[in-house]
């Protein structure tokens, strides 16, 4: 049986009420819906976000299927060092590689998925796009499709 012992608990509610007070002064960032940035931190007053047009959503699935591996990999300069068939070996676009000849980078063209052995990431081509740029996926999918002279699959249900 584990037992918990009383200043362990003090320790964590002192730390808990302490955060509140730095949050409410303003003083730590944050993202929770609970607290609302834009009311400068006070609770329960939250400006009106009816009155804004909605975001208009991306077909995300239309797009992967759109938009291949090879153009992706072609606009961040990714250069294979090995490969054969649809399979390709080289240096990581996402970071430094350490050597020219590196292979820590896999990529499939034909499923459209990569993974580095190096920073561990892995996903699709929107996905690889997202993470060279820094920027969240909505904002990537856009961005790609800039970038290829593309107009970007809308949905339009409203």
């Amino acid at each position: 049986m584990h037992l918990i012992r009383p200043e362990s608990h003090l320790g964590a509610a002192r730390l808990y009420h302490g955060l509140r007070r730095a949050v409410a002064r303003g003083e730590v960032p944050v993202a929770s819906s609970l607290v609302h940035t834009g009311s400068g931190g006070r609770r329960g007053t939250c400006r009106d976000t009816r009155s804004e047009p909605p975001m208009p959503g991306l077909d995300f699935q239309r797009l992967r299927s759109e938009i291949p591996m090879a153009e992706v990999l072609e606009l961040l300069g990714f250069v294979a060092t090995n490969g054969r068939g649809h399979q390709l070996y080289g240096p990581c676009p996402l970071h430094i590689a350490k050597e020219q000849r590196s292979r820590r980078f896999s990529v499939n063209l034909k499923t459209g998925r990569f993974y580095c052995r190096e920073c561990r990431r892995f996903g699709n081509q929107l996905e690889l796009w997202a993470a060279a740029r820094r920027l969240p996926i909505y904002d990537a999918a856009v961005d790609l499709c800039a970038r290829l002279h593309r107009e970007p699959p809308w949905i339009h249900r409203w």
